[in-house]
Parts: structure tokens; C-alpha cells; sequence
């Protein structure tokens, strides 16, 4: 059971939980069972995935922006973890410094020098 427990690492992710699904990064886009002891649900594996990720979620669908600015959408709705949409913003590599906003129907993240706002519609 630690070893579930040592992917709950805070220096790549910020937990997020969902239900009884607690949903993280770590070399994977993992989810882990509160009801079953933490063991691992499910995994999906991405380049995405191998570094700092922030996760913002809904009953649905997890959005994560990654630090070298790739954007995705991630179905939680099934059995398996799938990637829905793929975006990758024109940044530097590990520029993206802060966790993304939701403000009405717009995504705003700060990069190094800048905020950039995505229209979610």
C-alpha cells in the first residue's frame, strides 16, 4: 500500500479527487480508489504526463495543462481514461508557472511573461 501512496508525490501534481477516484500524475495520468485502499484503477500513459501537471476537474472530465504547455482533455466517464482533445500552446518548454482559471467560459494561464486566455465555447 505505500507504494500507491508515494504517487501522491506533491512535486508533480496536485491531487485532485472525484467521487471515490482520486486522480493524479506521476510518469502517467494515474486514478487510485478510495474505497479500495488506494490501489490503482486506472493509468494512461503520455508524454504529457512525465512532468508537472495541474489538474483541474468535474465529475466528467479532467483538464490538465502540463509545463511545457500542452493542454488536455481527459474522459473519466468510462471504464478507461482517454484523451479527448490535445492542444499545444506556442510556449517555451517548462514556461507555464501557475495553475490554470476557469472564469465564465474562458481558460486563462500564466506563462513566463505572459496571460493567455483560451475561449472554452
Amino acid at each position: 500500500p505505500l507504494a500507491h501512496h508515494a504517487r501522491l508525490a506533491p512535486d508533480t501534481h496536485t491531487p485532485v479527487l472525484v467521487g471515490k477516484r482520486i486522480f493524479g500524475i506521476w510518469n502517467s495520468l494515474f486514478s487510485l480508489s478510495l474505497s479500495d485502499k488506494f490501489t490503482t484503477e486506472k493509468e494512461l500513459e503520455h508524454d504529457a504526463f512525465m512532468n508537472y501537471g495541474s489538474i483541474i476537474a468535474s465529475n466528467k472530465r479532467l483538464l490538465i495543462l502540463n509545463l511545457d504547455g500542452e493542454l488536455l482533455l481527459v474522459s473519466i466517464e468510462t471504464e478507461e481514461l482517454e484523451i479527448v482533445s490535445h492542444l499545444k500552446l506556442d510556449v517555451e518548454p517548462s514556461s507555464v508557472y501557475a495553475h490554470p482559471a476557469i472564469v465564465g467560459k474562458s481558460l486563462f494561464m500564466r506563462l513566463e511573461d505572459d496571460l493567455v486566455r483560451l475561449d472554452l465555447e
